[in-house]
């Protein structure tokens, strides 16, 4: 696939170096200048997170992880737990790829049970060949992320005193 740049400024600033670097590297690929820099970034950590892990435990495909009832159950669990530190933080999470609004996920009641389940299939059907990194890593012998991904929300989580036992 062709890939995208995604830039922004951590300061809710779209600076002008910023709009002049999108330019630049719009000539290349599609590129994408957020004020909100953080929230973008803790958005895409949020779903390698939930992705990486769960897809790292089952060794299956995003299609085939998205048809398993318990580990859309884990997703949902993993995925309120990484929400409760960005909340903490103060930080806006930007809807993933544009689509996926995670606070739409986060609502409760039957009916928001049911677009989140919807979503999650839709994830699922839109993706079915992704691996996840952390398995590919494993597989290959390599070094993993997991630290990294799921490491930030178990520090934040720890200085913050929200429990992240998942």
């Amino acid at each position: 696939s062709k890939g995208i740049n995604i830039i922004g400024s951590f300061c809710n600033d779209m600076e002008r170096s910023i709009l002049e670097l999108k330019e630049i590297l719009s000539c290349i690929t599609d590129t994408y200048a957020y004020k909100n820099f953080i929230g973008i970034a803790i958005s895409r950590l949020i779903i390698n997170s939930c992705i990486s892990s769960l897809g790292c435990i089952t060794g299956a495909r995003l299609g085939n992880l998205m048809t398993i009832k318990r580990v859309k159950r884990l997703f949902e669990d993993l995925f309120r737990e990484d929400m409760k530190i960005a909340k903490a933080r103060g930080i806006k999470i930007v809807p993933y790829c544009r689509e996926f609004d995670y606070y739409d996920l986060m609502r409760p009641g039957l009916i928001s049970k049911i677009n989140r389940r919807r979503k999650l299939d839709q994830l699922g059907t839109q993706n079915p060949y992704i691996v996840s990194s952390i398995l590919r890593n494993i597989e290959n012998n390599k070094d993993t992320d997991v630290d990294y991904i799921n490491g930030y929300f178990v520090k934040q989580g720890r200085i913050l005193g929200i429990p992240t036992p998942l």
